[in-house]
């Protein structure tokens, strides 16, 4: 059997076997590291195709932002931005931790949300939109047309597009920034919320990036890494309003976890708080603002534009000269018009001092494009007839083809020099199955294409068109030829922008057969629609019917001792700034009233008026017997900023009584630089009380060097009492540092209410309603627990917390009476079919 063996190929084979087997024992005990390699590699090669298609995204959501806002044909939004701000609500009390130092400001100045530019005008109190979003709040930010509420979304579009460290931990959520017009499905309960999202989303998103989209967004809503900002729910009717709460009850319903920022009407947002989203007001421009604005504006005209505009021989415009001058004229403007008004001044075809005049000419200057601008009236009257908020592009096209309009497109149909033009054969856009813009465009489709490109019109999914701005839609339909008669409509119960924005401009222009009754049918306690229309009076000439027929019952109604004070204030400071030179005379007359509200609002309004002739009666206004008179001259002293104002309350602080001297020190930390040097110099003056005024003053100024100087006072000040009080500023500076909501939690989750039940044998069971308790509160506790109590009712939803909040409106303490006001104008925004 041996004769055959071969020892050499034994051997071989051997030692063959041998290595394969030494091969195969290494590369197994190796094996985990090679698969968690291959598992390395695999997971870095998910990440940059995650990293790339979200860098991609990001990158379409920041170009979208950039032009999301009216002067986007010249400037980008990072060139011309006022950072928004929301109006703050009233601050929170907490019975068990009283707030030492307090503030003047709540019963003479509260903060107005249906006149927020008064609120502006004294520095209200407001919160950043970043650190809202930042501090876990859904949000809702409300306000007028023209406010600025989309320029605002579009600014945290681009703050999260750029992944900006601004926004710390909520750096890495994804935007997705839709308009309320591009979802088409809303009302479709059957199909998922988030592929709605991503089909509207994909309309906005490049073909190449599309296949990635729908895994990307679930992947990205899954990680809690996303956060919705959602335009246009102050844009639509009433009925497409309620559409769109009811998708997102849907959306948040399936993913609680998404964030939301979205917008809504000053006066319409119900239905939102049950979503846990909470409305706040858009804060209007203070003068710093404005002044800001006009310099931006003006050194970027004169750098970009002018120079374009040389060989038409335009000189460049003084920007200083025109700053000065808005500065000097100290007319009141919503950021809206101010735009329009500034690119008026610098194209030279600005022909009126009213906002009305300003929108006009940004019309004229679409005339001057070769667009029909009856054409453009007619579009927006029916839509707004019709109760529409967008169009489709082929009904745009019809309403433009029948206005026999041409126009001229100077980069298509220019004829170059020594080139003729060879006659073009034009296929049917079906048998190419090309984009019509692939195509030669008709008349009609350039003058869309205009105005999409201007700014007039917005694109959506499926050829929809909408207008941009309600405050452009309501002024195009203002210019239609009616064939109806007027005296029959007026301005509906159901509240939006665009139908309220056409009797505006309607009002500026004919006589308002509607405004009558309109008016009649007003409501205690706001008279929101007296208010309204007050605010529009800056757009009427000062010897129009319509404004004096405004002023006749706006007076009557302020003279009522019985409404509420921040109606009062809110209603004559609403005229005060309706750009009329006789508001002077009129507030000097109402200085003079028995009334102490009527004389501390006269006051007031003679402030936001900065007539420097004004400081005598302000003066005397600051010897008034009645204190709260004497407090509110400091305030309107302090708005004029001129050096006999800042004169005055230098002398005020170093010699007025301890009152007049805090209410000096809260006044001067709203005017920077000067009000802040000024209080600088009182925290090292000789006298003790003007010492301790200082720090008061200086615990309303959020700055991180108040904390440098009050620090300094607690360690180095000669007298103990000053010394203690600074202590006492810088462990409050340590507590409102740290402090992260910026709105009230659930009832149940108070606090200062549990222990308030606790003490009189009770609990607040979370299954049972905390409003029995709180109305209790409410009428029995001390007046912190009542203004917390009140405040807290505003968030129950109900109407015996509503009740409750009525009747601690007509209590005799001030201070609870302008809690009660915000908290019932905050249930009446959120609750459903709410009464005032």
């Amino acid at each position: 059997m041996l004769q055959n063996f071969d020892k050499i190929s034994f051997w071989l084979g051997f030692l063959a076997a041998s290595l394969f087997w030494w091969i195969v024992i290494r590369l197994w005990r190796q094996f985990p590291q090679v698969k968690e390699q291959l598992k390395n590699r695999f997971t870095n090669l998910r990440a940059r195709q995650v990293a790339g298609i979200d860098g991609a995204l990001r990158r379409e959501v920041l170009k979208r932002a950039q032009r999301n806002h009216l002067a986007s044909p010249l400037f980008s939004l990072d060139e011309i931005l006022v950072v928004p701000r929301l109006l703050a609500p009233p601050p929170q009390v907490d019975p068990d931790n009283p707030d030492p130092f307090g503030s003047f400001r709540p019963p003479i100045i509260p903060n107005l949300p249906y006149v927020p530019q008064f609120s502006a005008q004294y520095d209200g109190d407001s919160l950043s939109l970043v650190r809202t979003i930042r501090s876990g709040v859904d949000l809702a930010i409300i306000g007028h047309p023209g406010a600025g509420k989309t320029t605002a979304l579009a600014y945290l579009a681009t703050l999260f597009a750029r992944k900006d460290e601004s926004l710390s931990s909520i750096a890495q959520h994804f935007p997705i920034y839709l308009h309320i017009n591009d979802i088409e499905d809303a009302t479709d309960s059957n199909q998922d919320a988030v592929d709605i999202l991503t089909k509207a989303l994909s309309w906005h998103t490049s073909a190449s990036n599309r296949p990635q989209l729908s895994g990307f967004i679930r992947k990205t809503i899954a990680a809690k890494k996303a956060i919705l900002l959602l335009d246009g729910l102050d844009e639509i009717p009433f009925d497409a309003y309620q559409q769109a709460v009811g998708f997102l009850t849907r959306l948040i319903k399936t993913q609680p976890k998404l964030r939301i920022v979205t917008t809504a009407a000053i006066d319409r947002a119900e239905g939102l708080f049950d979503l846990g989203i909470e409305p706040l007001p858009i804060a209007g421009w203070n003068r710093s603002d404005i002044t800001s604005f006009t310099k931006r504006w003006g050194k970027l005209w004169n750098t970009h534009i002018a120079p374009q505009t040389a060989a038409n021989n335009v000189d460049s415009i003084d920007d200083l000269l025109i700053g000065t001058w808005q500065a000097a004229e100290g007319d009141f403007y919503t950021p809206v018009e101010l735009t329009c008004r500034l690119w008026g001044v610098y194209s030279g075809d600005l022909l009126g001092m009213r906002g009305v005049d300003a929108i006009s000419a940004y019309f004229s200057r679409l005339e001057s494009k070769g667009i029909n601008l009856q054409t453009l009236a007619s579009l927006a009257d029916r839509l707004i007839s019709m109760k529409q908020s967008y169009t489709t592009y082929i009904e745009a096209e019809k309403d433009f083809s029948t206005s026999g309009t041409s126009y001229n497109n100077f980069i298509d149909e220019r004829t170059h020099k020594g080139e003729t033009q060879a006659p073009m054969i034009q296929i049917p856009l079906e048998t190419l199955g090309l984009d019509k813009k692939l195509r030669i465009a008709t008349d009609e489709e350039k003058s869309i294409d205009k105005l999409v490109e201007m700014g007039i019109l917005r694109e959506h999914p499926h050829d929809r068109l909408s207008f941009s701005s309600p405050v452009l839609w309501g002024y195009a339909g203002s210019l239609s030829n009616y064939t109806y008669d007027l005296s029959s409509k007026s301005p509906e119960d159901d509240p939006w922008s665009a139908e309220t924005e056409f009797f505006h401009y309607l009002m500026s222009s004919t006589p308002a057969e509607w405004l009558k009754p309109y008016l009649a049918e007003d409501k205690a306690p706001f008279y929101w629609r007296t208010t309204q229309v007050a605010l529009w009076m800056r757009d009427l000439t000062p010897s129009s019917a319509n404004r004096s027929f405004i002023m006749r019952h706006l007076l009557a109604l302020t003279q009522l001792e019985s409404l509420p004070y921040p109606t009062r204030l809110g209603l004559l400071g609403a005229a005060a700034m309706s750009n009329d030179p006789a508001q002077i005379l009129l507030m000097k007359q109402l200085a003079s009233s028995p009334s102490v509200p009527l004389k501390q609002i006269a006051t007031l309004c003679t402030g936001i008026l900065r007539e420097p002739k004004s400081i005598t009666e302000l003066t005397t206004a600051g010897t008034d017997e009645q204190e709260l008179v004497r407090f509110a001259a400091c305030f309107a002293i302090a708005a004029l900023e001129t050096p006999e104002a800042q004169a005055t309350l230098e002398s005020t602080i170093n010699q007025g009584d301890e009152h007049m001297r805090l209410a000096v020190a809260e006044a001067v930390a709203l005017r920077p630089p000067w009000g802040h040097k000024l209080l600088r110099e009182a925290a090292a003056s000789a006298d003790i009380l003007t010492r301790r005024a200082a720090i008061y003053g200086l615990m309303q100024i959020k700055a991180p060097w108040v904390a440098e100087v009050v620090e300094k006072i607690a360690t180095e000040d000669g007298q103990f009492v000053v010394r203690n009080l600074a202590g006492s500023a810088l462990e409050l500076l340590q507590r409102a540092r740290n402090k992260s909501r910026v709105v009230l939690g659930p009832p149940t989750e108070t606090p200062w209410l549990i222990t308030y039940a606790a003490k009189n044998g009770h609990g607040i069971p979370r299954n049972e309603s905390p409003i029995p308790l709180l109305l209790k509160v409410a009428n029995s506790g001390n007046p912190d627990q009542q203004i917390a109590a009140v405040q807290l009712l505003a968030r129950c939803q109900d109407e015996s917390a509503a009740n409750g909040i009525r009747t601690a409106l007509a209590a005799a303490d001030l201070d609870l009476r302008v809690a009660a006001y915000h908290a019932l104008w905050f249930a009446n925004l959120t609750r459903k079919n709410s009464e005032q």
